[in-house]
């Protein structure tokens, strides 16, 4: 795969996908009062590279089992991301049964997890037709 593809992934999926993080990064170093980080960032983060890997094994060649079970994992943790999401609506409702903390730590190993899968998908040599 050319450095061009790999380029515009990287662009159109890490870079935007791990926007929010970065603003508020941003933010916080120009004093702005704001956490340094959000769940909802990193839910955010991971919907966008699951959703990245969705389409990027439409591509794929034959490899059905791969292309099966990647679509699974995909799937799953969306609906993760997801519950996160409801989560979250639930403690901003007033719900305050939530251990936030370890919501927080739960999304932010999740997100690594998804870009760890995002990577191992997006350089699986020999995949994609030309």
């Amino acid at each position: 795969m050319n450095s061009d593809i790999r380029t515009k992934w990287l662009i159109y999926t890490v870079l935007i996908g791990v926007l929010p993080i970065l603003l508020r990064l941003l933010l916080t170093t120009w004093g702005v009062k704001i956490s340094l980080f959000s769940i909802s960032d990193f839910v955010a983060f991971g919907f966008v590279l699951h959703i990245s890997i969705l389409n990027e094994i439409e591509h794929v060649i034959g490899q059905r089992q791969w292309k099966t079970f990647q679509n699974g994992v995909s799937i799953a943790a969306i609906f993760i991301y997801g519950s996160f999401s409801c989560v979250l609506m639930l403690h901003e409702s007033g719900f305050n049964e939530i251990d936030l903390d370890g919501i927080k730590v739960s999304a932010y190993i999740a997100a690594f997890v998804s870009l760890l899968t995002s990577l191992s998908v997006f350089f699986r040599p020999n995949r994609i037709r030309g």
